[in-house]
Order: C-alpha cells, then structure tokens, then sequence
C-alpha cells in the first residue's frame, strides 16, 4: 500500500513570484539584514524558474538562488551588497515580462 502525499500547488506566475520576492527582500532589508525571509525568497525563486519558460531567465534565478543560500554566512555588510545586487537583478528580469495591463488588454475586434 504506498502513501500518496500531496504535491505542492503552484499558484501564480513567474512575474507575480518574481514580485513577491521582491518585497521579501524589501522586507528582509528592514529587518536589518536578519536572515527571516531568505527561505521563502528562495522557494520563490524556484517556483518562477519552474513557471517560465525562458531558458536564460530559469538559469539566472537557479543563480540567484544558490547565491542566497550562503546568505546565512555573510556578515552584515556582505548581506547588504549581496540584498542589492539581487534586487537589482530581480528589478531587470520582473522589466523583461510584460506588464500586466499589456497582458490584459486584448484588441477589440473591429466590424467589417
């Protein structure tokens, strides 16, 4: 008799994951760099490299996310270059999605 176990629900997309983990670090910054949201940033993460399809975006937030996991190790100031540099790099993939009122938007079909 095997146990089925409940796979995890992936809700949303790359762009909305890639937004909340944004504010994580936003959030991670005010805290003073304490290390409480990294892990969630990180499932993240993930979960939009498992959502795009993208190729070269999936390989820089496998990047990224194997840079946070030596976050714990870092000093206080190594956390704050590391925390910029992500978000940098997080703020320029979230530019190369459309936005979503482009997404929404859908021409309306004109009458012959």
């Amino acid at each position: 008799m095997s146990i089925a176990r409940p796979q995890p629900t992936v809700l949303g997309t790359a762009p909305e994951a890639i937004e909340r983990a944004l504010q994580l670090l936003r959030e991670e910054w005010r805290d003073g760099f304490a290390g409480r949201k990294i892990d969630r940033v990180r499932m993240l993460l993930r979960q939009a490299q498992n959502l795009t399809g993208d190729t070269a975006l999936s390989i820089t937030l496998a990047r990224l996310d194997l840079r946070l996991e030596g976050y714990p190790a870092l000093d206080s100031d190594g956390r704050k270059i590391e925390l910029t540099e992500i978000g940098k790099q997080l703020t320029e993939m979230q530019q190369r999605f459309p936005s979503p009122s482009a997404q929404q938007t859908r021409p309306t079909p004109s009458l012959p």
